[in-house]
């Protein structure tokens, strides 16, 4: 799915909703019925694909404090602030739908819309975050492209704060006069208020539930990310690998004898030694160093899968290749891993170990020497352990500790450690 088609079937949904909700009242403003209903739509629509991996939302957030230094005490609080927002959306997007508390509902979106302009805005201008996170895993977005989004979800909302009374309600109160235009005073006495607010609650209720089910007691329930179940890794990394995207580097160089200026591809500066070999006239000017994307290929986090042993060589191709079950541990932050929950993998890992079946843990770079032989010593782990890039282990599994089972590098199972039972049960109900 593209922005463009996401566009377009927001607005089927729209006026499919307004037609269905015209048949229960009567709109005040048949335009402005259906914009309500667009934005409504595209809210639920964008809280319903973030509250299915609410942790990859907080690591979003993350990401967008750290462009605002100011603002990364807040980093802690991250998870909480995915949840609420995710929530609010939700909420939103159901009270406009239904037309339930219409003032406050329109006005909700004005802090909304600013911080999240302000955000996209300012990372599509400095580039550091590659994409909005608006929409979760299932569709990403350019910072600008996202931005340009938010424009337009502003536009949006001023029309709706503009034209708020002529929101109309789908379950009124009884005193609610249905067609002011048609200049009526009889009184509505079919449909009540708290049916909406009702609705609304209960969207409120379902969605914290559904978002703590996705993060704390189990991991996504759909899984948009490449490392999903089933997924054969060295097949999809070697697909990733030959689909992968084309740029060129350009260096601009001063001669500081004849001040001329030229820009040269990389590969004709690393050719010609008269650019770099002492003594040169030339002088490489990094500030203004550019790539030109020749061909867009593929993003997927597959082409960073690799992981090191304590020697630096890469041993994912030699742990991905054992074509008996074995199990790979991830923990992409040490410090905030769960002890209990590496219990649980621990016993597990131990049954599966007299088992004859192998085990590997993979966990964040250590910064200083001897940390991860600390911390193994801590959680009593006597299975090796090989680092990676955090972000990565990331988008791998949304648990710490998580554990996936393996057969010759396909993923049979992903498991979030507070699903966690015994190696028994594994056996019993995945490795056939």
């Amino acid at each position: 799915m593209t922005i463009y088609t996401l566009i377009l079937y927001t607005g089927i949904a729209a006026a499919i909703v307004t037609g269905i909700t015209s048949f229960i009242r009567k709109p005040v403003s048949w335009w402005v019925d259906y914009l309500k209903n667009y934005v409504g739509c595209l809210m639920l629509f964008s809280g319903y694909v973030k509250a299915i991996d609410p942790m990859g939302t907080a690591f979003k957030i993350q990401q967008y404090l750290a462009e605002f230094p100011f603002l990364e005490f807040l980093a802690p609080l991250a998870l909480f602030g995915s949840v609420s927002m995710i929530i609010l959306e939700l909420v939103l997007g159901a009270a406009l739908v239904l037309g339930v508390y219409r003032k406050l509902t329109v006005w909700t979106f004005v802090p909304l819309m600013f911080v999240f302009t302000l955000m996209t805005g300012y990372t599509s201008v400095t580039g550091n975050v590659t994409d909005c996170g608006c929409f979760g895993d299932f569709l990403k977005l350019k910072p600008f492209v996202s931005f340009l989004k938010d424009i337009g979800l502003s536009v949006a909302t001023f029309f709706l704060i503009w034209k708020w009374k002529d929101i109309t309600p789908l379950f009124p109160s009884s005193n609610y006069r249905a067609d002011t235009s048609a200049g009526t005073s009889a009184p509505v006495k079919l449909y009540n208020k708290w049916i909406g607010i009702g609705i609304v609650g209960f969207v409120a209720v379902a969605s914290t539930l559904f978002c703590f089910s996705n993060f704390y007691t189990g991991l996504p329930s759909t899984d948009f990310r490449p490392f999903k179940n089933g997924t054969n890794l060295l097949e999809a990394k070697a697909a990733a690998e030959a689909d992968k995207p084309i740029s060129i580097t350009y260096y601009t160089l001063t001669n500081t004898e004849t001040k001329e200026e030229k820009e040269i591809p990389s590969t004709e500066y690393a050719k010609n030694q008269e650019y770099w070999k002492k003594p040169t006239p030339w002088v490489l000017d990094k500030s203004r160093t550019r790539n030109e994307e020749i061909y867009a290929g593929s993003d997927s986090k597959l082409l960073e899968f690799e992981y090191q042993n304590s020697e630096g060589l890469d041993v994912m191709e030699e742990t991905m290749t054992n074509p008996d079950y074995s199990f790979m541990v991830v923990s992409y932050s040490r410090k905030k891993a769960s002890k209990s929950g590496f219990k649980t993998v621990n016993n597990i890992i131990n049954a599966a170990e007299k088992d004859g079946k192998k085990a590997f843990c993979v966990t964040k770079f250590q910064a200083n020497e001897g940390e991860i032989d600390e911390f193994r010593h801590s959680i009593q782990a006597a299975y090796p352990f090989y680092t990676a890039d955090d972000i990565m282990l990331k988008t791998i599994i949304r648990s710490n500790p998580g554990l996936i089972l393996l057969k010759n590098g396909k993923i049979i199972r992903k498991f979030h450690h507070r699903e966690l039972s015994d190696y028994a049960s594994i056996k019993k109900k995945y490795m056939k």
